[in-house]
């Protein structure tokens, strides 16, 4: 299963909202390293937040950018122009005899073709969308973290992590609707920083430790973690459960579990809108196996004599 998040990637917005202070140094060091090191993946949105600052550090930054860019687009041209010459080659050929090889180069060769076009349009595309602020699990995005008492933001990686590992690590409960762990690519081991957000957080949405304890009264200042153990406390754990909505998750891990087991845990088509199909066509299926036989589950209650 693949996690992907759409967060605020603009920092100025923390910096409005929470009084945060900008992390400069890890930003420049961050697109520093994507020089040397292409898989580093930064969003969009993210590169599109330092058009306006300024200072030295901003006009370093947007210079690494609009190389990054120059050096994609020419590896973008190549690929396409290596990908032509495989068409013209493929169309030729098939001009004196057709072969089930020389059809699926043909093919193979347009497909990649209308892909390199796509992304160099993409790269080239100055205003954002809405999916320019999506990240999936090793993308960086900007997290406010707390430092000698004051909120800076700073760029992490975002990352999906098992339920347990994630309670050994995290720090605080917040609302959150995805699993991750924010880890910062220049700390290793027991020496890592966690940071939460809005965005970000270590555990699923209203997950509780074994280590929950009950405060006398909640205050105004209460916070997420001390709403839920007093639920708890007053509904138990399954009443607190249902009332969250905790069961959700497994749900939707079974539904996926099943999706991979009986439709195959791979999408086949070679382009997005016949991945799109091929997903949909799976959903109905699975929903008209589900139509025609449903198990009603009920809890029981056992009476021991």
């Amino acid at each position: 299963m693949c996690y992907s998040a759409r967060i605020i990637q603009d920092y100025r917005q923390y910096v409005r909202s929470f009084g945060a202070q900008l992390g400069i140094k890890e930003f420049v060091d961050l697109f520093w390293r994507r020089r040397s090191d292409p898989k580093i993946k930064i969003p969009k949105a993210m590169e599109g937040a330092f058009a306006e600052l300024q200072g030295d550090e901003g006009n370093q930054i947007r210079a690494m950018i609009e190389e990054f860019k120059a050096r994609s687009a020419t590896e973008l041209e190549q690929r396409l122009f290596a990908q032509r010459t495989r068409l013209v080659d493929a169309e030729r050929a098939l001009l004196t005899k057709t072969t089930k090889a020389l059809t699926e180069s043909q093919r193979i060769a347009s497909d990649k073709i209308d892909d390199a076009r796509a992304k160099l349009a993409d790269l080239q595309r100055t205003e954002l969308r809405d999916d320019d602020s999506r990240i999936f699990p090793g993308h960086y995005a900007p997290v406010m973290v707390m430092e000698g008492g004051k909120r800076v933001v700073k760029p992490m990686r975002y990352q999906v992590q098992v339920r347990a590992a994630a309670a050994a690590l995290c720090v605080d409960a917040r609302p959150c609707g995805q699993p991750v762990h924010a880890m910062p690519p220049y700390l290793e081991g027991a020496s890592q920083t966690r940071g939460t957000h809005p965005g970000f957080c270590c555990l699923g949405k209203g997950e509780l430790r074994a280590s929950s304890t009950l405060k006398d009264e909640l205050g105004s200042d209460a916070s997420h973690r001390d709403v839920h153990v007093h639920t708890v406390a007053a509904l138990g754990r399954l009443g607190w459960q249902e009332a969250t909505g905790y069961g959700k998750r497994a749900l939707i891990e079974t539904t996926m579990g099943r999706y991979k087991a009986i439709i195959g845990p791979l999408l086949r088509a070679r382009n997005d809108a016949g991945r799109c199909a091929e997903a949909a066509v799976g959903a109905v299926v699975l929903n008209r196996m589900l139509a025609a036989d449903r198990p009603n589950s009920v809890r029981a209650t056992v009476n021991v004599t």
